[in-house]
């Protein structure tokens, strides 16, 4: 849709639309006609945004802090203007001004390059990281934070980063978690922990390794036991700042009935040494199952580029058994206008326009087959579909996990 921007003066403006607008069309739901989009600024003045802010994960009192800011001008004139960066305790950049001083810590301060409309600059600032106290602080940055510049929006100029540290402590993470996809229950599950030190002194603390019917992994600690299952333990080694260690953990993986659990790992879980962040230290990875089933995957779907409508269209679907037991269930390809995938079902036809079909032979536990898939590209029109592929489409076969047996590939472009 296109027409002019005829608003009454420059400024800042919501752009929004409407569906229906003289209600001539009697609907189940009046009043939901409605929606308001981004705002833009409409005139003649440039507009600075931060458009990110990064720097170190740590850091001293007192030592020289490197920033990275990238700012961009989305208005409609070229102009400059300074950027300032600040260590706050919250989440809201407040720069110095006429007012008086920043509750925040400054950093340090550039200048602007002159930039034109649409264009973007990645600069530098170095500054003292001197803060009133150790402990958790946000990197942000402040472009043109007297307003100097007249701007077509003057409420967007601050943008907040990542936290940091600053003090002299450790600071453990789990960089990552991994696992076997699959096994059975009580078996001996090995998981491979990646810990890290982030901080700015050395030292060690322990890493437990859960297993957890939800995304959050909680230890054992002294106000009681853990919802999760715990797997096992193992102390880190001594960590200097900035090293990185890869630990092995083993267990049983006992937990309370067949399904899909996250695997979790928690490094100095009763909180035993003291960190410059205390709330960093769990890292939830990938479900796995645990069980005696199989679990089918499609692990990629391919096909042709283009196809006319109607056209014979031969998909090749790789599917894989990443369960405990072996087992078989068959394979349907579809072409989709979205990137979502639904299956013909007990509940109705698909959404989707339905390819073909092929059994799948009887996978062992591990084993992956390659199939053809052959039918034709019938859509209602002509655009671009996605090519996607479900195994098992009417959840026939009990699995260790039921929800992941769909898979989107490559684009297809359907034309005459």
């Amino acid at each position: 849709m296109q027409g002019p921007a005829s608003v009454p003066s420059e400024g800042a403006y919501y752009l929004g639309a409407y569906v229906d607008p003289p209600n001539g069309t009697a609907e189940l739901l009046e009043n939901n006609n409605a929606k308001t989009g981004a705002r833009i600024g409409i005139g003649y003045k440039p507009d600075f945004v931060v458009s990110s802010v990064t720097g170190p994960v740590s850091a001293t009192p007192g030592q020289q802090l490197t920033a990275t800011v990238v700012v961009c001008n989305q208005g409609t004139q070229a102009g400059g203007a300074p950027v300032e960066v600040y260590l706050s305790a919250d989440t809201t950049i407040t720069p110095n001004g006429p007012t008086g001083p920043s509750p925040d810590s400054f950093v340090g301060y550039v200048g602007t390059p002159y930039l034109n409309p649409g264009q973007c600059q990645a600069l530098t600032v170095q500054g003292s990281a001197s803060v009133p106290s150790e402990g958790t602080y946000y990197l942000g940055a402040y472009v043109d934070p007297p307003n100097g510049t007249v701007e077509l929006l003057e409420d967007n100029n601050a943008k907040t980063g990542a936290r940091l540290g600053i003090g002299y402590k450790p600071d453990f993470v789990v960089s990552s978690v991994t696992s076997a996809s699959s096994v059975r229950m009580g078996q001996t599950l090995t998981a491979t922990v990646v810990v890290c030190n982030q901080g700015t002194q050395a030292g060690g603390a322990p890493v437990e390794v859960y297993l957890s019917a939800d995304s959050t992994i909680t230890p054992n600690g002294p106000t009681g036991p853990s919802p999760d299952s715990f797997v096992g333990y193992v102390g880190t080694p001594y960590l200097n700042p900035g090293q990185c260690q890869t630990l092995t953990v083993q267990g049983p993986a006992s937990v309370p009935s067949e399904g899909a659990y996250y695997l979790g790992a928690y490094v100095d879980p009763p909180n035993g040494t003291v960190e410059l962040l205390e709330d960093n230290n769990a890292k939830t990875g990938a479900r796995l199952g645990i069980g005696y089933k199989p679990d089918f995957v499609v692990s990629s779907v391919t096909g042709p580029v283009s196809a006319t409508p109607g056209q014979q269209l031969t998909a090749t679907v790789v599917v894989c058994n990443q369960g405990t037991q072996a087992g078989g269930a068959p394979v349907e390809v579809y072409l989709s206008a979205d990137t979502t995938i639904t299956p013909n079902g007990p509940t109705g036809p698909s959404p989707d326009s339905f390819v073909g079909y092929v059994g799948t032979p009887y996978l062992n536990p591990g084993q992956c087959q390659t199939l053809t898939v052959s039918g034709s590209a019938s859509v209602p029109s002509a655009g671009a579909y996605s090519l996607g592929a479900v195994v098992d489409p009417i959840n026939n076969q009990p699995e260790l996990i039921d929800d992941n047996n769909i898979k989107v590939g490559t684009l297809v472009s359907i034309t005459p």
